[in-house]
């Protein structure tokens, strides 16, 4: 069969089938299996009507056309030409067939010794789809002369006893006897399709889309030739793509051909189909000299799309410079307060453990910010007197402040922004466990966000009893955040409500949840006091002021345990967090990380 030279992206393909090749004996007993099952009934002369043989045969060919086993579709035609098993691996390879079904219809049995039956193909097209078409077999009463080779118990099958196959040697010859004419496939070109008369043949195009960018949030392209460097963006967040071998692609499905570049990690994954659109193609009737003489099935497919993030590729430049400075595994996510849009995910190293969106910490001292909503609506306010001893017990446990400190008798506000771990227990003991998850819920902590991407939503399990409940008022416990989290909990202070945070710029503003009235404006002015003269003075830089919280989070179950370094805080409408893993004590380490990354923000 000739084909038509390609031209630019749109080319005829070729893919080698896989034949099933059984022997002379495997093709005697299928053959026999299905001619005993499709008879059924005799005839009035004891012997099978002619449909159900007819029948018998078209079901076998069909069946072996389906498993592409050329061997026992030849068996069955009868005087096959040379070109038959060429022609019908040629076909296939030409199509790139992967799957085919075959129907046949009621067999209509002629006076002169032919018959018709008529059938429905649908053949999966590897990178296309399905094509599906209408079809005929003619098949004649041939002799034995005319027959390829053939087992000898195949031309033994005749007569059956009602209903029940008799074994292999004891059929009688009796409607088809050994020597005597048996239906077999009349084969032509039109036998594989209607529309194949002589000196033509089928072929197939395929074109792909050429693969559409992620942009920034301001439209700029944040993959391609003219994309910004950013790493740990692309690592992380962006992801990659790859091209696809035979196997992969068939794991793929029917849309997908090998060659194929898709997307393997990340947005590029998750928006595969959108920023790679979807093949076009055609079934085509091929002349002798190999141009198209008729569309048999088009396939139109969908151009491709960008797709938009939330990013800002200058904050994201400034989160990836902050965090090249960080003394050890490290993250920080930057979040716009006011639509809950991711604006930069940083981490270091720039692979591996995507730590800002799955890793799963206690926020420590991040959390206070939770607590203090709790206990400002239970009636606390920032005059509230409360102690800060060294030391406080809480069912026989003793909860003690970063290094020692007692302040004595303070107001509230210097509780909260000394970070004082005593004051917070004794004045967590007036909550109860319905009031600190309530308050955690309204940060979006035990939620679900429905982002494109796995992420590691907090959660904040029920408290047990008294002492579990004064860990958690601490953020620590059995209480867990990322990153992303806890800049979540930031934007929602400087907004005024909780959203969930997005990666791809949404048709509508998600759905938020208003903090109580009066409590976003007194943690603004408590988070700024942190800043200004707390435990995160190492976080201010010149112009907006900065309003923080730090945060120690001890882990594992050395002595002294070890700490995770976290700061959370917003300049005007950007919220952020930062985390070093390990790193020790969130002002004098975390802090910096937000100074340094502010700074580089214009």
């Amino acid at each position: 069969m000739s084909t038509s030279p390609g031209g630019g992206r749109e080319r005829h393909e070729v893919l080698a089938p896989v034949l099933t090749v059984v022997t002379a004996a495997g093709v005697a007993l299928v053959l026999l299996i299905g001619l005993l099952v499709a008879v059924g009934k005799l005839g009035s002369a004891g012997k099978p009507p002619p449909e159900s043989l007819v029948a018998a045969v078209a079901e076998e060919y069909l069946g072996a056309w389906e498993r592409q086993d050329v061997p026992a579709m030849r068996a069955l035609v009868a005087g096959p030409a040379p070109t038959f098993e060429a022609f019908t691996v040629e076909v296939a390879e030409r199509l790139q067939v992967r799957a085919a079904r075959f129907r046949p219809g009621a067999p209509v049995v002629g006076d002169d010794d032919t018959a018709t039956v008529p059938f429905e193909a649908d053949l999966d097209l590897a990178g296309l789809g399905t094509w599906s078409y209408q079809g005929r077999l003619e098949l004649v009463l041939a002799q034995r002369d005319e027959l390829p080779p053939a087992p000898e118990v195949v031309a033994r099958v005749g007569e059956v006893a009602s209903g029940e196959a008799p074994a292999a040697d004891t059929l009688p010859v009796g409607a088809v006897d050994a020597d005597g004419p048996r239906w077999a496939v009349s084969w032509s070109p039109t036998t594989v399709h209607p529309a194949l008369e002589e000196g033509l043949g089928l072929g197939r195009s395929r074109a792909r889309p050429t693969r559409a960018p992620l942009l920034a949030v301001d439209g700029g392209p944040l993959t391609g030739a003219d994309s910004p460097s950013l790493p740990a963006l692309s690592a992380q967040l962006l992801g990659s793509v790859g091209t696809l071998d035979e196997a992969a692609a068939r794991d793929r499905g029917l849309g997908y051909a090998a060659g194929d570049v898709v997307g393997v990690s990340g947005l590029q994954a998750a928006f595969d189909t959108q920023l790679g659109g979807e093949p076009s193609g055609e079934v085509q009737l091929l002349g002798p000299d190999g141009t198209v003489a008729e569309v048999l099935q088009a396939f139109p497919g969908a151009s491709s799309s960008p797709v938009t993030t939330t990013i800002d590729a200058r904050v994201q430049a400034a989160a990836e410079a902050a965090l090249a400075e960080a003394p050890g595994p490290s993250a920080l996510v930057a979040v716009d307060a006011t639509t809950g849009q991711l604006r930069a995910v940083a981490n270091r190293p720039v692979s591996g453990f995507n730590r800002a969106l799955v890793g799963q910490y206690p926020p420590g001292s991040t959390f206070k910010v939770v607590t203090a909503t709790a206990l400002l609506q239970s009636g606390v306010t920032p005059d509230t007197p409360t102690s800060c001893p060294a030391r406080a017990s809480v069912g026989g446990f003793t909860f003690s402040n970063a290094g020692g400190e007692a302040l004595g008798d303070v107001p509230f506000r210097t509780a909260f922004f000394r970070s004082c771990n005593t004051a917070f227990v004794q004045l967590a003991e007036q909550l109860d466990a319905a009031q600190l998850g309530a308050a955690a819920e309204g940060y979006g902590f035990n939620g679900d966000w429905g982002l494109p991407l796995p992420v590691a939503i907090g959660s904040f399990p029920e408290p047990s009893g008294p002492v579990d409940r004064a860990a958690a008022a601490l953020g620590q416990g059995r209480v867990t955040a990322s990153p992303l989290h806890m800049a979540t909990v930031a934007a929602a202070v400087a907004s005024g409500a909780w959203r969930p945070p997005s990666l791809v710029v949404p048709p509508a503003p998600p759905p938020e949840q208003p903090l109580a009235e009066g409590v976003a404006p007194t943690l603004q002015e408590l988070m700024r006091l942190v800043v200004a003269e707390g435990t995160g003075t190492a976080a201010q830089v010149p112009g907006a002021p900065v309003a923080g919280k730090t945060g120690t989070a001890e882990f594992g179950t050395s002595r002294p345990p070890r700490t995770h370094a976290w700061f959370i805080g917003f300049r005007d409408d950007l919220a952020f967090s930062v985390l070093v893993e390990g790193g020790g004590f969130g002002g004098s380490v975390a802090a910096p990380l937000a100074q340094d990354f502010l700074t580089r923000l214009p």
